[in-house]
This record gives C-alpha cells, sequence and structure tokens, in this order.
C-alpha cells in the first residue's frame, strides 16, 4: 500500500492525516484548544475552503462514533472474574510453592504446583484445538499435584459429554506421559456453552 493510500491529499493540498489529527485534538482539548494546533496561517484556510469542509465533517461523524463505542458498557460475562482469579490463584501458589518429586535417574526432579498448572493448560489447549471445529476452549484450570480442574467452553449443538471426557482421557494420558506417577487427577468441567457459527 503506498503513502498515497494511508494518507490521501486533497485537492487543496492539505492531507487528511493533518485534518485527523485536527478532530483528535478537538475531541481532546476542546475546538478552541484545537485551533491553536493549526499551522500558522491554516485557519484562515480551514474556515473557507470546501474540500478541507467535507474531509472534516466526515472525521468528526466518524470520530463521534469512535467516542461512543469507547463510552459503551461492555457487559461482563458470567464467572469471568471468578474464573480469572482462580487461575491466577493457582498460577501463584503458596508463598513457598508446593511441588510434587518425581524420581529420574540420577535424582528426583521437583515440580511446582504452578508448572503443572501451565502444563495443564497448554496441553489442554493443544488437545482441543482439533476438537469442535477448532471452537472449544480453556477458560482456566485450577488445583495442584494431587488434583486439577479444567473448565471449558464448548460451542451449543456439540456433544459436550463426549467431548469432556474424550478431553479429561487424553489430558491424563498426557500428563502421565510428563509426569509419570505423579501426574494429578484430572476433571474437566464445561462451564460455558455459546452459541458458534458452525453450519
Amino acid at each position: 500500500m503506498s503513502p498515497v493510500d494511508i494518507d490521501p491529499v486533497l485537492a487543496c493540498g492539505r492531507s487528511a492525516g493533518y485534518l485527523r489529527d485536527l478532530v483528535a485534538d478537538e475531541a481532546t482539548d476542546g475546538p478552541e484548544a484545537a485551533r491553536t494546533h493549526a499551522a500558522p496561517g491554516d485557519l484562515e484556510h480551514l474556515d473557507g475552503c470546501p474540500y478541507c469542509a467535507e474531509q472534516l465533517a466526515l472525521l468528526r461523524s466518524q470520530w463521534t462514533l469512535v467516542q461512543r463505542t469507547a463510552a459503551a458498557q461492555v457487559p461482563v460475562p458470567n464467572e469471568l472474574i471468578s474464573r480469572t482469579l482462580a487461575t491466577v490463584n493457582a498460577l501463584r501458589g503458596q508463598q513457598s510453592g508446593d511441588h510434587v518429586e518425581i524420581d529420574q535417574h540420577g535424582g528426583q526432579l521437583r515440580v511446582r504446583d504452578r508448572v503443572i498448572v501451565l502444563l495443564a493448560r497448554a496441553l489442554a489447549h493443544d488437545l482441543l484445538v482439533e476438537q469442535a471445529n477448532g471452537q472449544a476452549r480453556v477458560l482456566a484450570v485450577r488445583g495442584d499435584h494431587d488434583a486439577l480442574t479444567v473448565e471449558i467452553a464448548l460451542p451449543y449443538g456439540t456433544p459436550i459429554r463426549v467431548l469432556a471426557e474424550r478431553l479429561r482421557l487424553q489430558l491424563i494420558d498426557a500428563l502421565g506421559v510428563q509426569l509419570g506417577p505423579a501426574a494429578p487427577a484430572v476433571s474437566v468441567h464445561v462451564a460455558d456453552l455459546p452459541r458458534s457459527t458452525i453450519g
């Protein structure tokens, strides 16, 4: 894309980007303050130029839409805060950091609970990528080295029991490969069932 496409120049020689900056200044500082930001000698031109007037009117209407969108209240999805806090608390763990010890050649490997949570989340994400047309996703993982709870969202209309149980079994196998006998128990909860664009 050429610079002309990004910042077109009007027939009067002023760039649309320059006028956009003036409109942004108006929205931030007010119309009078914005006029002090104009280049020397431009105020007379802007007041009398039909090209600039048309472009400024368009930009102001677009900026109004931006401001309206920015001011709109976006509803927080159900349980988003509790799921977020649960995941953060699981990752943060105790001050000392609980861990599991895995026997290996030459000694023991210590794996902290937060690493197990991260590992389970990454594995669950990878396992869900190929399921439900890629529209299933991991919402939260919490627990410790004894037991993990994985919360997922599955698209509306999918066989949730089948997919949830398949994920649970696959996750148990994947964690077993990584952690051996120290792998935690796993439960999978379907926490959301949004309508999807399938079909």
